[in-house]
């Protein structure tokens, strides 16, 4: 359960005006809430992926109500694999072999049949590809006062940038100039936790269309391929 517990009312009134800045519906607030503070992880009952031909991944509704906007409980809550400072990243996976793993995993950077690749490969392989899953936010640097006090820093330029790698359902997802799902970064104050929150943005049909976001456009990956827009809604 969440580490910090609080009352329905004390979430909304901590959380209330991020919610109305990433304009997530007010049927879901509750569900939200919920759902973080049990930890329910649900949308394995509602989703499914799969892999085509060509190696492309999909998401189809698999609940046989499919997915309504009505429905309060269909806002689900998306982990994050990894969360990093992009200056420390290499270092990070080189020193944490259980992370180097899934993130290869997760990022496909790695053949599943070459058996000879050495741990630096693995590490260059995934440095790679992690900006092609890669997100971002920008966090306030604390300040500790001569008082002893903390708070913090109000100078916007100090800010941190902080990266993060959905899981490996987060992940899956094919992106769409116009797509049916909403994905949006929300943080729990009390955990200091960060989540992804998804749902529908219209109804969806049990195994209907594929399930489609937004991917943002992410300044880093236009300036390391030279890519523009088009490219980064393949594939990925």
């Amino acid at each position: 359960m969440a580490e910090t517990l609080i009352s329905f009312e004390e979430f909304v009134r901590i959380h209330q005006s991020q919610l109305e800045k990433l304009e997530v519906p007010k049927n879901y607030w509750r569900t939200i809430y919920e759902k973080i503070t049990i930890e329910i992880y649900d949308a394995g009952e509602y989703f499914t992926i799969a892999k085509d031909d060509s190696g492309t991944w999909h998401v189809f509704v698999t609940n046989e109500d499919g997915l309504e906007v009505s429905d309060s409980n269909g806002i689900f809550l998306v982990d994050h694999a990894w969360t990093f400072e992009a200056e420390y990243a290499r270092r990070q996976l080189q020193s944490a072999p259980e992370l180097l793993v899934r993130i290869a995993a997760l990022t496909e950077c790695v053949d599943e049949n070459d058996q000879e690749i050495s741990t630096g490969e693995v590490v260059d392989k995934a440095m790679e590809k992690i900006w092609l899953y890669s997100q971002m936010y920008k966090v306030a640097k604390t300040v500790f006062n001569k008082d002893g006090s903390v708070e913090a820093d109000k100078d916007l330029t100090n800010n941190i940038t902080l990266w993060y790698i959905m899981d490996e359902f987060g992940a899956r997802f094919s992106h769409s100039d116009q797509p049916n799902m909403a994905f949006k970064l929300f943080y729990h104050v009390p955990s200091e936790l960060s989540y992804t929150l998804i749902y529908p943005l219209r109804n969806i049909e049990y195994q209907g269309e594929n399930i489609t976001r937004l991917q943002p456009v992410v300044g880093r990956r236009i300036c390391k391929w030279g890519c523009g827009r088009r490219n980064l809604l393949t594939g990925y």
